[in-house]
């Protein structure tokens, strides 16, 4: 008998990308486009083969949302986001990672450090287009307590 064949998804390596820029745009269009396993396929490719650039920097918070609002991955979308927030570059996304990060944590269960991640944005991003929904989610722990 033969054993059937099996169809695996190609390693990042064999993905054909010349530059952090070609990953990056084929990547964000798969995201338009809706084909999220593509998407986040490309964006491993990208951290993989062009760690450091500001393409794979930015694609730390893009991959994040993807694992996070797309797959239900939470645990990997906490290693993005706060991957983004570590390195010394960050900045442009910081307020977006520091959200994914407090959402990430809430479906995590991790409520005490969920609650300090809304906290510090609030107290970098006090005019946040987050600050309510941060302010929101410290009034369900305070009424918990």
């Amino acid at each position: 008998a033969v054993a059937p064949s099996v169809e695996v998804a190609p390693k990042p390596a064999n993905v054909e990308v010349t530059s952090a820029a070609e990953a990056f745009s084929r990547a964000n269009l798969a995201r338009r486009d809706g084909k999220v396993k593509e998407a986040v396929h490309l964006y491993r490719v990208l951290q993989e083969r062009f760690a450091g650039s500001s393409e794979e920097l930015v694609s730390r918070v893009a991959l994040g949302r993807l694992l996070l609002d797309r797959l239900g991955d939470s645990r990997g979308a906490l290693v993005q986001f706060n991957s983004y927030l570590a390195s010394p570059a960050s900045g442009a996304l910081r307020e977006e990672a520091m959200v994914g990060r407090a959402l990430s944590l809430g479906r995590l269960g991790r409520s005490a450090e969920e609650r300090a991640a809304w906290t510090a944005l609030l107290q970098a991003f006090p005019k946040s287009t987050h600050a309510k929904r941060a302010q929101s989610r410290l009034a369900e722990f305070d009424a918990a307590r």
